[in-house]
């Protein structure tokens, strides 16, 4: 078996419920607030949505409009 070397796993955000403010927060690896919901699953969704933008700007993929057809 090949080892690439020892591993290092860090979150890059983190989801918990919010007790004072009675919703469910995603905040960056910092403590610093990005988005709140009272829906644990759209935290998840919203977290989703921003790691993928961040790593398709980091790798140009930014999504450009689609070309539609003529009589579609």
């Amino acid at each position: 078996m090949d080892s690439i070397g020892r591993l290092l796993v860090a979150r890059a955000t983190n989801i918990e419920f919010d007790n004072e403010h009675q919703c469910w927060r995603v905040s960056d690896a910092t403590g610093f607030p990005m988005f709140n919901s009272p829906s644990r699953q759209e935290c998840l969704n919203w977290e989703r949505r921003y790691l993928q933008s961040q790593e398709d700007m980091k790798h140009g993929l930014q999504h450009r409009p689609r070309a539609v057809a003529v009589g579609a």
